[in-house]
């Protein structure tokens, strides 16, 4: 989602502890208004190395007859409820993003946002969020005011969400952490480069065209996405298929959620299952199929860094939610959301290209 220049005091809301976040089976989107619905869901991570942050997502949907137009703010700034108490977030900053609009039996886009406790205070009483050790039920409500606001056709509409149950474990902490950041997007001499933000749930398809014909893809496979790049003139050919390695561990293209889980899909990662983590990097070139082509253990490395001197990209996952923990499964990506970078020479790039 793009704003307008949006200063925070603080990155959404944000919850900080240590361990696992669980939700709990229930209704998967919260009341109706006149046809308007309201969804919240935990997401699973990144997780930065020095603690854990807990990552909410939030989505939209219009099951009536009229359409639903919203301002962004209203979603990634909620008000929140934890335990039967509502919050406010204290934000400050120029407003506000171009309204939105759903179709009837249309869906918005998935919102990442996060909470920080400090800044998070008690509709009454001016009481700061303080989330103790232990369980804990939250909702969330789209906020109203003169310029943030969700309209069911002409009508000014408030709208409240599911439930979600999170765990705080024992020890966990308050203090204010930074979460991790995708890596600059910058061109070096001689070089294009350009970045793009999405968002994608389980089982479809994400394309961005970018300058210089060049388009990155999401491609939805078994249990979560494979990265490709193409050409508008040649769409149907990933030309970042010689990103190694093509071997014993996961291909950094390959975004699965079991990647993300120990190896009994019971817990986060800890280390027992070989697998690329948020960021993912991945080598294209338009010389691929076009006298470079992939040729199993006679791959050689200098074609392999021909591509790489030519085309550079990575995708780093902001948040995702994983399919629910079962014991011998493989656990599949529900929804994602990212950055991502391309970068390619500047002189010449067409010719190269033909």
């Amino acid at each position: 989602m793009k704003l307008n220049a949006v200063v925070l005091w603080c990155l959404a809301m944000a919850v900080v502890c240590s361990a696992a976040i669980q939700q709990v089976a229930g209704p998967a989107w919260g009341e109706s208004t006149s046809g308007a619905q309201l969804r919240v869901a935990v997401s699973d991570g990144p997780l930065p190395q020095q603690s854990g942050l807990v990552s909410l997502e939030a989505q939209l949907r219009n099951q009536g007859a009229d359409p639903v137009t919203f301002i962004g703010e209203s979603i990634i700034h909620p008000g929140i409820e934890v335990d039967g108490v509502w919050y406010a977030q204290v934000w400050a900053g120029s407003c506000c993003s171009a309204p939105r609009t759903i179709p009837p039996g249309g869906k918005s886009e998935v919102f990442s946002f996060r909470v920080l406790p400090a800044q998070t205070f008690a509709s009454s009483g001016a009481v700061v969020l303080d989330l103790k050790p232990g369980r804990h039920t939250i909702r969330i409500r789209t906020v109203t005011s003169d310029r943030i606001q969700v309209r069911v056709g002409s009508r000014p509409a408030v709208l409240t969400s599911n439930a979600v149950t999170i765990d705080v474990p024992a020890g966990a902490s308050n203090a204010s952490i930074q979460p991790a950041t995708p890596p600059p997007c910058g061109s070096d001499p001689g070089r294009r480069a350009e970045r793009v933000h999405g968002a994608v749930e389980r089982g479809d398809p994400f394309r961005a065209p970018m300058s210089g014909g060049w388009v990155l893809h999401l491609q939805p496979v078994e249990f979560g996405w494979s990265i490709d790049v193409s050409t508008t003139d040649r769409p149907d050919e990933n030309l970042a298929r010689l990103t190694p390695p093509w071997h014993v561990v996961p291909n950094p293209r390959e975004i699965e959620g079991w990647h993300f889980r120990n190896a009994d899909n019971t817990a986060p990662n800890d280390g027992s299952v070989n697998a690329p983590g948020s960021l993912r990097e991945f080598i294209f070139s338009p010389l691929v199929g076009r006298g470079i082509e992939y040729n199993g253990s006679g791959t050689t490395t200098a074609d392999v860094e021909r591509v790489r001197a030519y085309g550079r990209g990575w995708l780093f996952i902001e948040s995702y939610r994983l399919s629910p923990p079962r014991s011998g499964e493989r656990a599949a990506i529900e929804s994602l959301t990212f950055w991502a970078c391309l970068t390619w020479p500047a002189k010449g790039e067409m010719e190269l290209r033909r």
